[in-house]
């Protein structure tokens, strides 16, 4: 798509905006989140993805203009997926490989478009987009936690807040790379007046992540802001910045700087005044407190059965996995007996770590792998940070792109949310981003 032709910029505003319809229909469209068992959200994902496809076939790209290093993720992206087909289609037999394969092609498909996008109009539409979800989730999720509306049959009234999804882990594993992009989008608008919505998207999307009580998105996403920071400040010297600013301007940001933390500051004590127990949920993170013992009990005995699980059967196993879709199964063989004192479970249907159930299915090969994907991603965000060619905007937006993914891996060691599809989506769209950054 060459810089300045309308055609194509046209084309790649049809593909920003069909990707965005599908996808905002997986993350809005209530119900499960496996797209196997609702039908609408993989109807709705695979027509807007098809029909992107479609856009882009329209505006016959030339295939000289497509070059090796425009698909430096999805190409790894693309292995990782073929081997985890085939360790699935040794496992459970070739039609649930098929299966796979279409669902996760589909991901992928996702990522080429994406990549073609935005090569030709960059990233800043997209986290305007990002913004606007997070805020929108938010409000949905608000208004059915407080019983406004019935959005899914009552499950989101009560204790945990979980918006459009049936868990409020799902829920936060959306949000834990929301809530940073929703802050980038507001340090990226400063300081015009669009930066005040996207500080209502923060501060709704902070809110979302009290009221969800999820812990282990706690720390995913204070891990993926102080990153962020730590990365932004030395990149973009902001001190610098505001001190070549004339009086009015600096007086502006300074103004809706301060407006929002206070903001931020007054909801969040609302929040403990009317729920408490989110600060006693927080103090359970204390190492001195007794209680994080009961949280090590129930965990503990899972990762102990799955380093079982996957340290079972040879070398072969350990190496290149048991087969996707193998670990519950062998959990049931695995599991220690403790686990069956602490937890009323009756059974272990995740690792509660994304790592040790991939080590566990797809070995250390498929691990390797499956970080390959990622390092090249974070690789490429840290050459921008680092450019001296690089601009302002990627720079903000590769500092919170790298904050993004570290906090969804963080979230990774005690969550699977990562393996539902929505988060699945945002989280490979992160990826495209920040390995597109450089060229965008």
């Amino acid at each position: 798509m060459p810089s300045g032709s309308k055609r194509y910029r046209a084309a790649a505003d049809a593909l920003l905006f069909l990707l965005a319809a599908g996808t905002a229909a997986v993350f809005l469209s209530a119900g499960d989140v496996a797209w196997r068992i609702n039908s609408f959200k993989l109807f709705t994902f695979s027509l807007s993805t098809l029909a992107a496809a479609g856009v882009y076939a329209i505006a016959a790209v030339r295939p000289a203009e497509i070059r090796p290093h425009h698909y430096r993720i999805p190409v790894p992206y693309a292995v990782f997926l073929a081997y985890s087909a085939l360790t699935l289609a040794w496992a459970s037999g070739a039609y649930r490989a098929g299966l796979y394969i279409a669902e996760m092609a589909l991901i992928l498909v996702f990522m080429l478009l994406l990549t073609r996008a935005l090569r030709e109009r960059g990233i800043r539409r997209v986290f305007d987009y990002l913004s606007a979800l997070t805020a929108l989730l938010s409000l949905i999720g608000l208004a059915e936690y407080f019983g406004l509306i019935d959005f899914q049959s009552g499950l989101g009234h009560g204790r945990r807040m979980i918006s459009t999804f049936g868990n409020p882990n799902y829920f936060t594993g959306l949000l834990v790379l929301l809530v940073p992009a929703a802050a980038a989008a507001f340090f990226g608008a400063l300081p015009g007046r669009v930066s005040v919505l996207h500080a209502g998207s923060f501060i709704l999307g902070t809110v979302s992540l009290a009221f969800a009580q999820t812990r282990g998105a706690w720390i995913g996403t204070f891990a993926g802001l102080a990153i962020f920071a730590v990365l932004a400040l030395p990149a973009l010297r902001p001190f610098r910045r505001l001190r070549e600013m004339d009086g009015e301007t600096k007086e502006r940001l300074l103004r809706y700087l301060l407006i929002t933390a206070g903001v931020l500051i007054i909801t969040l004590a609302l929040v403990v005044i009317i729920r408490p127990d989110v600060i006693a949920r927080a103090l359970t993170l204390d190492p001195t407190n007794r209680s994080i013992e009961a949280i090590a009990g129930t965990r503990v005995p899972i990762y102990r059965g799955a380093v079982s699980a996957w340290l079972a059967d040879g070398f072969f196993e350990m190496l290149f996995g048991h087969g996707s879709g193998t670990f519950m199964p062998l959990m049931q063989v695995h599991t220690p007996p403790d686990f069956r004192l602490v937890s009323t479970e009756r059974g272990v249907t995740h690792a509660h770590n994304e790592y040790l159930e991939i080590l566990v299915e797809q070995g250390i090969f498929g691990l390797i792998l499956w970080l390959g994907v990622v390092g090249i991603a974070v690789g490429n965000g840290i050459l921008a940070l680092g450019g001296t060619g690089t601009n302002r905007e990627r720079k903000l937006y590769a500092a919170v792109l790298i904050g993004m993914i570290a906090g969804a891996l963080v979230h990774g060691m005690v969550g699977l949310a990562l393996r539902t599809v929505s988060v699945r989506i945002a989280f490979y769209g992160s990826i495209v981003m920040l390995g597109m950054n450089r060229d965008s």
